[in-house]
């Protein structure tokens, strides 16, 4: 049994808030960052440098996701504390964003057209965000688990 699947229910809770917390602040941290250095997203085409907050909420940027994923972090969060089948469903929507968040991650270009950041922020960016969205992926398909088992548990 690995160690988040001995958790408790509200520890699970908590380590998936803060997981979603930290997601959330690194985009925000990667807005402004994409902010000062005038880089907006180039994953399906690229966007507007002069244009970047005003692209970020329905396309990201090159260092944050847009605002509608984000979103639905804190509606899945919300919803994991709404009964086991809410639970069960917010769950599923982090899982999903976690997972497009890593092929959002992957999908931006290593030599950005619309601007120029240091190739080693790009690397360690990248890092940072892909390990919070897989572990993010982690702890809420544990959590999934732990409440579709006792779904099965009580309906049998």
């Amino acid at each position: 049994m690995s160690f988040v699947a001995r958790l408790r229910t509200a520890d699970r809770g908590r380590l998936i808030a803060t997981a979603i917390a930290t997601l959330l602040a690194f985009n925000a941290l990667g807005l402004v960052v994409s902010l000062i250095e005038k880089a907006p997203k180039e994953f399906g085409g690229v966007g507007d440098p002069d244009n970047v907050l005003g692209e970020f909420p329905t396309q990201g940027t090159l260092f944050a996701a847009p605002l509608a994923p984000l979103l639905v972090l804190i509606l899945g969060l919300w919803l994991r504390g709404c009964g086991r089948w809410f639970a069960i469903l917010g769950l599923l929507a982090v899982i999903v964003v976690g997972v497009l968040f890593v092929v959002g991650t992957l999908g931006e270009p290593w030599q950005p057209q619309a601007s120029d950041p240091p190739l080693a922020l790009l690397i360690v960016w990248r890092s940072v965000g892909i390990a919070l969205s897989v572990s993010l992926i982690g702890l809420a398909g544990a959590d999934l688990y732990g409440k579709v088992r006792m779904a099965g548990a009580v309906a049998g």
